[in-house]
C-alpha cells in the first residue's frame, strides 16, 4: 500500500454533467506521481469544508492524465456542494490515490461493465484503460430515470458498446440493469468478465447471476472511511472464509465469489461515486 501523501490540489475544471441529477466532473491539478499511481478502481480522499466535519471524503478516480485527476461527484450535502462549486484556481487538499486497483486479466478480451447511476464513476476510468489495451467493452447503464444515467459521453468517446435502461417509462427499454445483463449472457460466445458498481442490491443481483453462469465478477464496494488506513472498523466487509477485509486498503474492488454476499447490506454506503455529504 502506498504511503498516504496529502497535496493542495488546484482546481482546473468543474462542469455539471447530464440533466439535473447534480453530478459534476471535477478535474484537479496534482503531482505527476499521483497520476502515475492512479489505476482503475482507486480513490482519493478530500479534506472537508471545515473542521465541523471530521471525516475526509473519498471519491473514485474517474480519469488520470498529464498532471490531472478527474472525479465525478454527486452533490448531496454541504461538503459535496462545497467541492462542486469551487472555482478555477481554488485549492482543495486531497490524498494520493488509495486502495487496490481492479484486476484485469490479459487473457480476457471482453469486459461487461454494469453501473447503477453514479456507480459509473470508477467504471469510466476502467473503460478507458481497457480500450487502451484493445479490449472489447460493453457498458450497461441503469437508473430510476434518464437523468440518473451517468457517463454516456465518456463511454462513447472511448468506443464502448453502450446499452441503457431505466425504471420509469422514459425509454423503450424499461426495467432494471440486470435485465440487460441477462440479455448479454444469452449472446456470449467468448470468455467474458464482469465489473459492477452501484447499489448493494444491484451488485448482489449481478454477483448471483455471474455465479450461476460461472463468470468472473468484481464488485466495487464503497463505504464511509474513518481512518482510510485499515485501522478502524468503519469499512469492514465479510468474506466467505469468515475473515474480514477493509474496503479502504483491501478494496474497493473484490471478487464476488470471495465475498459473503449476505453480509453486504451491513457495509455503510458512501459512493461517487462515493455518495458523500
Amino acid at each position: 500500500m502506498n504511503k498516504i501523501v496529502d497535496f493542495d490540489a488546484k482546481v482546473f475544471f468543474i462542469k455539471e454533467q447530464g440533466s439535473g441529477y447534480g453530478v459534476y466532473q471535477v478535474i484537479l491539478e496534482v503531482p505527476e506521481s499521483f497520476v502515475s499511481q492512479a489505476k482503475p478502481g482507486m480513490f482519493s480522499v478530500f479534506a472537508t469544508r471545515d473542521k465541523t466535519h471530521l471525516l475526509r471524503r473519498p471519491f473514485s478516480i474517474s480519469g488520470a492524465s498529464y498532471n490531472r485527476l478527474a472525479f465525478l461527484i454527486k452533490n448531496v450535502g454541504p461538503n459535496t456542494d462545497y467541492y462542486v462549486h469551487l472555482k478555477h484556481g481554488d485549492i482543495i487538499n486531497i490524498s494520493n490515490p488509495r486502495g487496490q486497483s481492479i484486476y484485469i486479466d490479459n487473457k480476457i478480451n471482453h469486459y461487461i461493465l454494469v453501473a447503477g447511476s453514479i456507480g459509473a464513476a470508477p467504471l469510466i476510468f476502467l473503460a478507458k484503460y481497457l480500450r487502451k489495451f484493445g479490449k472489447r467493452v460493453t457498458v450497461l447503464l441503469g437508473g430510476r430515470n434518464i437523468s440518473q444515467i451517468v457517463g454516456v459521453n465518456f463511454f462513447r468517446t472511448y468506443g464502448c458498446e453502450i446499452k441503457i435502461i431505466v425504471e420509469e417509462h422514459e425509454l423503450p427499454n424499461v426495467g432494471l440493469v440486470t435485465n440487460l445483463l441477462k440479455e448479454e449472457f444469452e449472446l456470449l460466445k467468448k470468455k467474458t468478465s464482469i465489473v459492477t458498481c452501484g447499489s448493494m442490491p444491484m451488485m448482489k443481483a449481478v454477483a448471483e447471476m455471474c455465479k450461476q453462469k460461472q463468470i468472473t465478477c468484481q464488485l466495487i464496494l464503497e463505504s464511509v472511511f474513518a481512518c482510510s488506513i485499515g485501522v478502524c472498523s468503519g469499512c469492514v466487509v465479510f468474506m466467505q472464509d469468515k475473515t474480514t477485509r477493509h474496503i479502504c486498503v483491501d478494496g474497493p474492488a473484490f471478487w464476488a465469489h470471495e465475498l459473503d454476499l449476505n453480509q453486504l447490506n451491513s457495509v455503510p454506503r458512501l459512493c461517487g461515486s462515493f455518495k458523500n455529504k
